[in-house]
């Protein structure tokens, strides 16, 4: 059997502050006291970080410094890191390892995308203090979603990263999947990956109900493959209905779907038969792409199937978790992922192959919905209850988060406000005034 491995990428921004001034590097003053409060509780950045004369380097500095404060405090040798891993300087990078790469563990990466919607809090502004942000992406190795041990790394390092840092998410955050087969991808099994594309081709809609948190689902920036790819865009020609061409196993199906009256349009039709025509993963991952409209647009699914060498992953991406980075939700997608994955890899299941089709392929069919169609594909009733239950949780938790950015509610300790997102009281706000932290002297570095 094929093993199925998926990676996870969370993103998310951590907010941090700074005096240019040597003497008010201690922290806030006690006159500052309300000043404080509504600051979150590990941010302040030594005076030895901000005396780089370029402001666009001071910038970089002082996010890199964030960047490995959060580096240092999140990844534990729990997570078979050896207390340390890799914090890589650039925004663009391949964070989810390739069949054949050595990046088999937990790291961080700086994520400048996101940065660009993050606003300066009024407060904060009009204060002796400066105000930035920092974008960070937490990425796993790749893991077996059935194997507990790794699976549970995930919620160690969202766990940390909750209890001790302020986050914020935006529309540019959140979390993407990465599914994988085997020890060589997906670009090795070429039949496979045409199952996988005509299911999430079938079945987009069907999988855009488990959204989350629930206004993404009719969110302008997430588009459709089946609205918005390359595919999608073409024109269907008759020629193009011509199945005796569609090589391999997939004749029987096609056939099989043509004389039992349960298609789609024809148009529908022939691009279902255009993906099974193609002959490399190149071109099928061309086909499906969705292109580029402004920093914000992305789509419901990404075929990377370009070569390691040329920084491609291998992988199939999900991108149904914009906006939220609730661990249990997480999971959950992850078993759905895997279950879907299972299905295109399965070579034997060509009954049941079948039978999804068709019911897919009956748009608006009354007995066939979402539930039935991911039931089918492997997926139990418990997650499919878990992800309906977690939903209005996904939206609570990015309205908590953003909520600290509003006027008056930085760093709350409103009871009313989860326990990770509160400044934190008594003993535990040593962190606020870390001498080590706040010291002239240098605290961290690259290596420590």
């Amino acid at each position: 059997m094929v093993v199925v491995k998926v990676g996870v990428q969370i993103q998310f921004l951590v907010p941090f502050y700074w005096s240019e001034g040597g003497q008010n590097n201690q922290g806030p003053s006690d006159t500052a006291e309300s000043f404080a409060r509504r600051l979150p509780p590990l941010t302040k950045i030594p005076f030895w970080v901000v005396q780089d004369p370029s402001k666009d380097d001071a910038a970089a500095i002082r996010r890199r410094h964030v960047a490995l404060k959060v580096r240092n405090t999140i990844l534990t040798p729990n997570l078979n890191d050896n207390g340390k891993g890799p914090l890589v300087k650039t925004a663009r990078s391949n964070p989810i390892p390739g069949p054949n790469s050595t990046r088999d563990r937990w790291c961080i990466h700086q994520e400048e995308n996101c940065i660009r919607e993050a606003k300066t809090n009024a407060d904060v502004s009009n204060s002796q203090y400066l105000h930035d942000w920092c974008g960070l992406q937490i990425c796993s190795p790749l893991m077996q979603i059935d194997s507990l041990p790794d699976f549970g790394d995930m919620t160690t390092a969202l766990v940390n990263l909750r209890e001790n840092f302020c986050i914020r998410l935006n529309s540019s955050c959140g979390t993407h999947l990465h599914v994988s087969i085997g020890s060589d991808g997906w670009r090795n099994d070429l039949v496979a990956l045409k199952k996988m594309a005509t299911l999430l081709w079938l079945g987009e809609a069907h999988l855009e109900v488990l959204i989350h948190p629930v206004r993404r689902r009719t969110n302008a920036d997430l588009r459709r493959i089946t609205e918005s790819s390359t595919l999608a865009g073409l024109r269907m020609r008759k020629r193009h209905w011509n199945v005796g061409k569609v090589g391999g196993p997939s004749n029987r199906w096609f056939q099989h779907l043509r004389t039992s009256h349960r298609l789609l349009c024809s148009d529908q039709w022939a691009r279902i038969a255009f993906i099974w025509k193609q002959t490399t993963a190149d071109k099928l991952q061309s086909l499906l792409q969705v292109p580029a409209r402004g920093s914000q647009a992305k789509a419901n699914f990404v075929f990377d199937m370009k070569k390691e060498s040329r920084g491609g992953k291998g992988t199939v991406e999900f991108r149904q978790m914009e906006s939220t980075i609730h661990p249990e939700i997480i999971e959950k997608w992850g078993i759905v992922v895997t279950c879907l994955a299972r299905t295109a890899v399965d070579g034997n299941n060509f009954g049941l192959f079948v039978d999804i089709c068709e019911g897919l392929a009956c748009d608006g069919h009354a007995d066939y919905h979402h539930v039935k169609f991911l039931s089918d594909v492997g997926v139990d009733h418990s997650t499919l209850s878990a992800l309906a239950i977690k939903e209005t949780i996904a939206e609570e938790e990015h309205k908590v988060v953003n909520a600290l950015f509003t006027r008056g509610a930085f760093g709350t300790n409103d009871p009313s406000i989860p326990l990770p997102y509160r400044v934190k009281q008594g003993a535990e706000s040593e962190l606020m005034h870390d001498k080590t932290f706040f010291g002239n002297e240098p605290c961290l570095s690259e290596d420590g």
